[in-house]
């Protein structure tokens, strides 16, 4: 029976055979680096979020203390505001102080200036 077979066909036919045997190894190497690329990328995406998970926290964190610090100083800023407030009118008393004592000082120099004359003028309503 082997002698109805061409030994030139079997060659070309066992070349062809090693050519698709060949063909799909290959096929099956670049799939499974490709498939290994793909969990690699995965991989790194997936320990990306976990860190991105852990920098929010620590920002969450922060964010709480900086929130329980801005709170703690709000006796402070409102005892501040509060002293601010009574400068504010120990000012505007103080100026109120000079104003008055300046027409009383005015005051008392016109009296001066004047006291001759208005003594003048008791006396001679009081006749002497």
């Amino acid at each position: 029976m082997s002698e109805g077979l061409d030994p030139g066909l079997v060659k070309w036919l066992d070349a062809k055979f090693d050519s698709i045997a060949k063909k799909i190894d290959e096929s099956d190497r670049r799939a499974s680096d490709s498939r290994k690329d793909v969990y690699v990328k995965l991989e790194e995406q997936g320990r990306a979020q976990l860190d991105m998970r852990h920098e929010l926290e620590a920002v969450k964190k922060d964010m709480a203390h900086l929130s329980a610090s801005v709170e703690s100083t709000q006796p402070t800023l409102a005892e501040f505001a509060n002293w601010k407030a009574q400068a504010v009118g120990a000012g505007r008393l103080g100026r109120f102080f000079w104003i008055t004592g300046g027409f009383v000082l005015l005051g008392a120099a016109w009296l001066v200036s004047k006291w001759d004359s208005l003594a003048a003028a008791f006396r001679a309503l009081n006749g002497k």
